[in-house]
């Protein structure tokens, strides 16, 4: 991963293979996340569900379970592109609630 990858950003592309589930607005960075609204497309209905899991067990602090649920989200191979530079990140931590999402890679 390049470090570079994430340098002043204006739009993430969250994506899937070849499949766009999103875009990633930067709005703020709060070390260590970086604040985003989420604008999702079509296909991130697929995998919704995980991401509403996801922040139900952090919410409640259920760690081993939380685990579980981030390791499917790993599994789908995600990848955040950054549009000004094209550089990929494979492997950060995101949170989406609703239209606002949270990351740090």
């Amino acid at each position: 991963m390049e470090t570079s990858a994430l340098n002043s950003p204006k739009t993430l592309e969250l994506k899937r293979k070849d499949s766009l589930l999103g875009r990633l607005e930067v709005y703020d960075l709060d070390f260590p996340w970086v604040m985003c609204l989420f604008v999702p497309t079509a296909a991130f209905e697929d995998v919704h569900p995980l991401f509403v899991e996801e922040l139900r067990l952090m919410n409640i602090e259920d760690w081993d379970a939380w685990e579980g649920i981030y390791e499917q989200i790993e599994a789908l191979g995600l990848c955040l592109v950054n549009t000004n530079s094209r550089n990929s990140i494979d492997k950060f931590l995101l949170h989406i609630e609703g239209d606002k999402a949270w990351l740090r890679y």
